[in-house]
């Protein structure tokens, strides 16, 4: 869920990046204030007809839960933060490249990663290496991989080989966009992990 500055929101569909579309299900701030809402959270229930748009009608669901046990969840920011204590073994499949990333800096389960580099650096391809070995290591796994001012012919050669959620803004939409989409995502992923 997206929450609108004005109040109320718009459930985004991951599939599309989080990306405004007109099958976007209108959330009443009515139905924030009262399951307790947060931005990023996955929202499932009935539906009706709106003034203007196709908008929630209930919740059934919060990020998987019941909305009683989702309102009780302790939230992120007072979560305990502890040090990954179990390694990806990356460098197990003879990629040399993975070798060297598990030596340089070992990758613990729940470890974010940002990688930054000029165009044509490599670091799409490092990012598809590590999260195929990922999987191949640890197959239960969530990966989310978050691809931000890419080329569109990049994100869809991602998407094809790579199992996981990839959520893309490509280089030819603002920053503004770029931002909000990391800020979603972020959102998202805390809202999980409550």
């Amino acid at each position: 869920m997206e929450q609108l500055k004005r109040g109320g929101g718009f459930l985004r569909a991951a599939e599309w990046s989080f990306q405004p579309s007109p099958d976007d299900v209108f959330v009443p701030v009515k139905l924030i204030r009262q399951y307790g809402l947060v931005e990023g959270a996955q929202v499932s229930g009935p539906t009706r007809r709106g003034k203007k748009n196709v908008e929630l009608s209930d919740v059934e669901s919060v990020c998987g839960l019941p909305p009683a046990d989702f309102q009780a969840r302790t939230p992120f920011d007072r979560l305990v933060a502890i040090d990954p204590n179990e390694r990806f073994q990356v460098g197990d499949g003879g990629n040399t490249t993975m070798r060297v990333v598990e030596l340089i800096s070992p990758i613990g389960k729940g470890t974010r990663g940002l990688i930054v580099a000029p165009p044509k650096a490599g670091k799409t391809r490092i990012l598809e290496e590590l999260a195929l070995a990922i999987h191949q290591s640890a197959p239960d796994t969530r990966i989310v991989a978050l691809l931000i001012d890419e080329r569109p012919e990049e994100v869809t050669h991602f998407r094809r080989m790579v199992p996981a959620e990839v959520l893309a803004s490509s280089n030819d939409q603002s920053t503004a966009a770029h931002i909000a989409l990391a800020e979603l995502t972020m959102a998202h992923i805390r809202c999980e992990l409550e």
